[in-house]
């Protein structure tokens, strides 16, 4: 099998994995090259897409059949004399033919306009399967990276939900004993329970995802995993590079897969114009052949028995000159189809380039929300946290309500977990971006890798 254009991914990033026990973003995308169902069909649909070039070359190539054949015959035969009203019979006569034939055929294009043509769309539409394998290569980073930080944030989930789950259950607690002495009515204690039924829920539906998330990430790798390593939170962060949104643009212009497909889908569709049309040219063939046979065998008859033995060869070589005259229009509508279609891969070409322009810019403007969002919501966790001590001390001399602390302790964890996601979504619009300028390489990965926890 061909070699995967990931292979040098792949040793890049056996050369990173290190030797902890959870498994790293390298470790877990080098079993996704080697074993996602998608990344793989795109490799074996290039592959097959090759042969096309040897099958279309082979109409341009000489076409050469040898015959050998061999028979033996017996005919028999006799009649009846009648001489003055009265039959005679004639004497048999039997003869025996063995016969042998050996006969070879070449056939070769000399002019047909179609077959070139054929061959350079299908010249095309393998790069368009190259392109096609590399796309689905820089697709497998982002999968993989998604999949893998929706682990990471639904783990966050199911932590964050214990925790809060904790501190309600003591709040709780706090609350009957205060119910107890009578420094609380009992309406205080019903909404202390009712937030810990709702926390102990929250925390069955994070544990869902999660196991959800991991099923999602064997999807890709064909593995499971017992844990994987979590984001380093001081990990670097930095504004896109090129700062211009117009710069992005104009590199994903130059370098995105899918757009180039559609520009090579465009010349595809342009020359199947002309390969149409060439259906009013003539064409040219040249044939040969050789055939070299031979006979004999025996005659018996009534006066003896005769033998014979004939050899001989015939050649033959022509050319044939084929004139269209006329094909009930079908050759010129086939052409004006073509044309059509024509116009239908260049809207389709505008089209890919207007979403790669929003693509690109989408991803450019998340990266850069994602770094205000990072920075706006670490804020955010610290003045949550304060509120809660803040509303924690107010109920302990009775200026606030246990309906307070419940809040201010839902809003301090949702602030973490905001927190963390906008981390996650930091890193994947970072590689999205790269991917809708179709720059993203196997180093990303490995960048990428390198800000998780050791």
């Amino acid at each position: 099998m061909p070699k995967s254009v990931l292979t040098p991914i792949a040793a890049a990033l056996t050369l990173f994995i290190g030797t902890a026990h959870a498994e790293n973003l390298a470790e877990v995308f080098n079993a996704a090259v080697k074993n996602d169902p998608q990344f793989l069909a795109a490799q074996s649909r290039r592959d097959a897409a090759q042969e096309n070039i040897t099958q279309a070359r082979a109409t341009l190539l000489p076409q050469i059949t040898g015959t050998v054949s061999a028979s033996r015959t017996e005919n028999t035969s006799s009649g009846t004399q009648i001489l003055g009203g009265v039959p005679f019979p004639s004497a048999e006569n039997t003869t025996t033919t063995d016969a042998e034939s050996l006969s070879l055929s070449l056939n070769q294009q000399i002019y047909h306009h179609d077959t070139w043509i054929n061959l350079s769309q299908t010249e095309k539409r393998v790069e368009q399967a190259e392109l096609s394998l590399k796309g689905e290569a820089q697709n497998l980073v982002t999968r993989v990276a998604q999949a893998y930080f929706d682990v990471l944030a639904a783990q966050d989930g199911v932590e964050f939900s214990s925790a809060e789950l904790e501190a309600v259950g003591k709040q709780l607690e706090q609350t009957n004993q205060r119910f107890q002495v009578g420094l609380i009515a009992i309406t205080d204690v019903h909404e202390a329970q009712a937030r810990y039924d709702q926390t102990q829920a929250n925390l069955i539906a994070a544990q869902n995802t999660l196991d959800n998330a991991w099923e999602a990430l064997r999807q890709i790798t064909g593995q499971y995993y017992q844990d994987i390593s979590s984001l380093n939170p001081k990990f670097p962060m930095s504004k896109p590079d090129p700062a211009s949104a117009d710069d992005w643009i104009r590199v994903a212009g130059e370098n995105n897969l899918t757009l180039q497909s559609q520009r090579l889908a465009v010349d595809i569709a342009r020359q199947e114009i002309k390969r149409n049309f060439a259906g009013h040219l003539p064409t040219l063939d040249l044939s040969a052949s050789y055939t070299d046979s031979s006979s004999d065998g025996d005659n018996e008859t009534a006066t003896g028995t005769s033998q014979f033995d004939n050899q001989g060869e015939n050649y033959r070589v022509g050319v044939t000159l084929t004139i269209p005259i006329f094909s009930g229009l079908r050759t010129s509508s086939q052409t004006t189809q073509a044309e059509h279609n024509f116009e239908v891969s260049t809207q389709d070409l505008e089209r890919t380039h207007r979403q790669v322009i929003r693509d690109s810019k989408s991803a450019y403007l998340g990266l850069n929300a994602s770094v205000s969002s990072v920075r706006a919501l670490e804020q955010a966790e610290v003045s949550a946290q304060s509120a809660l001590e803040a509303t924690q001390a107010g109920f302990d001399v009775g200026t606030r309500t246990i309906v307070d602390v419940l809040q201010a302790t839902s809003n301090l964890f949702q602030a973490k977990r905001n927190l963390q996601r906008a981390r996650y979504d930091y890193v994947l619009n970072t590689l999205r971006l790269k991917a809708a300028a179709g720059t993203i390489t196997e180093q990303d990965i490995m960048t990428v890798n390198s800000w998780l926890q050791p």
